[in-house]
């Protein structure tokens, strides 16, 4: 078990194929303890999924920097998280963007989410609450989406929200199955080109 951030990005991270500096080094400086029930602080930077309460997990830190890595985020990007959970994605990719936009369903967790933001004075975060299934605000495009939870095919609505040459990472497949991330990118033409990545359990989008 990885007792530290350090022992985390070294052991679960780059020794299982995680190459991109600036992901590392945002897992690196992002506090997983402060996104965590207190009583299982000391479990903070194990490689698994956790309870963050209302059904819903914080999911493992490969997992979080796959996705992170898979997108090929910028500097300069506004991207979409989708499925705000604890708050630990969109903190990780607040350190890699120039602007997140991220949606939560769940009242409570969208506020605990707020407070670890402002606690961690991370200013380029806006939450918002509601359906992760409708598009964020009409005519609005993002250099990424990122979602953290399953749905057997990706929603039009979030496919339509890709600007060009944007890339959509999400799990596809059944609830309480196994699924597969992929990876819908927009081509130049405006065509889409998807890839699958590797097999993964997200809760469901609902």
């Amino acid at each position: 078990m990885a007792h530290s951030a350090q022992d985390m990005v070294d052991t679960d991270l780059r020794a299982r194929g995680i190459t991109s500096r600036p992901v590392l080094n945002a897992m690196l400086h992002t506090p997983r303890e402060a996104f965590i029930p207190n009583e299982l602080h000391d479990q903070a930077y194990a490689d698994r999924a956790l309870p963050i309460g209302h059904q819903q997990t914080i999911s493992q830190p490969y997992i979080v920097a796959r996705i992170l890595e898979l997108a090929e985020l910028k500097p300069h990007f506004h991207i979409l998280d989708v499925g705000t959970g604890s708050g630990y994605l969109a903190a990780v990719a607040s350190r890699l963007v120039q602007q997140v936009s991220t949606i939560e369903r769940i009242p409570e967790l969208a506020q605990q989410a707020q407070r670890r933001f402002q606690s961690l004075s991370l200013t380029n975060i806006q939450i918002h609450l509601g359906n992760a299934t409708l598009a964020w605000t009409p005519h609005t495009l993002f250099d990424a989406i990122l979602v953290s939870c399953a749905i057997p095919e990706a929603p039009p609505t979030l496919l339509d929200q890709l600007a060009k040459s944007a890339r959509l990472i999400i799990p596809i497949g059944h609830p309480h199955k196994t699924q597969q991330l992929c990876c819908y990118q927009k081509l130049p033409n405006g065509t889409l080109n998807c890839t699958e990545h590797l097999p993964v359990r997200f809760v469901p989008m609902l």
